[in-house]
């Protein structure tokens, strides 16, 4: 703290921002950190804010007034942040839809593909209660995007409606758009709050610096 009390008035505005530019990535990121990574930078907001001056304070109340309803609006999935939701999409082949019941984790569908030797319902395992066809080229619509964290990645998860419910489509597995091209991860998600995301690797920074000065 002592140090902060010494920086120089002609600093604080620029440290200011940088600080705020970082609380802007933690607040839209959409990894498995969520906004964790950006709390030391939360902190120091609130320090400036109470000991630098009203301006600092007005500017984190700002701050907050901002980026608030941007964090409320991630955690719901909202469009602003996954420009897909709404948007139609298809099947590339024939799929089965596959109903488990789970007194764990209640009702999902399994997608899995149809051959010649594996045909929709064969086998389907002992929680299975329903399955149906899904025939290629059947109009579909995303109705939400979620973010997968699986072996703490991001990857992106389009959800569709079916008659045997919520349907999940991970990757670009199965599906692609209209015109028959295939749905890329980047179209699923805003650049504007990607990009400042990838601020909250900082804790991975003297490490690839090393790295780079090794090479």
């Amino acid at each position: 703290m002592k140090l902060l009390e010494r920086l120089p008035k002609s600093l604080r505005p620029w440290v200011f921002a940088l600080a705020g530019l970082f609380v802007y990535g933690g607040t839209v990121n959409l990894g498995f950190s969520d906004i964790f990574l950006a709390l030391p930078f939360v902190l120091f907001v609130i320090y400036a804010a109470l000991k630098w001056g009203r301006k600092y304070l007005l500017c984190a109340v700002l701050l907050l007034v901002v980026l608030a309803p941007l964090y409320y609006l991630k955690k719901q999935h909202s469009a602003i942040f996954f420009p897909a939701t709404g948007k139609h999409f298809t099947v590339s082949e024939d799929v089965c839809l596959i109903l488990h019941r789970s007194n764990y984790s209640g009702d999902f569908v399994v997608v899995t593909s149809i051959t010649a030797d594996r045909p929709c319902g064969h086998d389907p395992g002992s929680e299975a209660v329903r399955w149906v066809t899904l025939k290629a080229r059947t109009p579909l619509q995303v109705r939400e995007v979620s973010v997968s964290h699986a072996d703490m990645g991001e990857s992106y998860v389009i959800h569709t409606d079916s008659e045997l419910g919520d349907v999940a489509f991970y990757g670009n597995q199965f599906i692609v758009w209209p015109d028959g091209r295939k749905i890329e991860q980047h179209e699923l998600r805003r650049a504007i709050f990607y990009t400042p995301s990838l601020l909250m690797y900082w804790p991975t920074g003297p490490i690839m610096l090393m790295t780079l000065f090794k090479q």
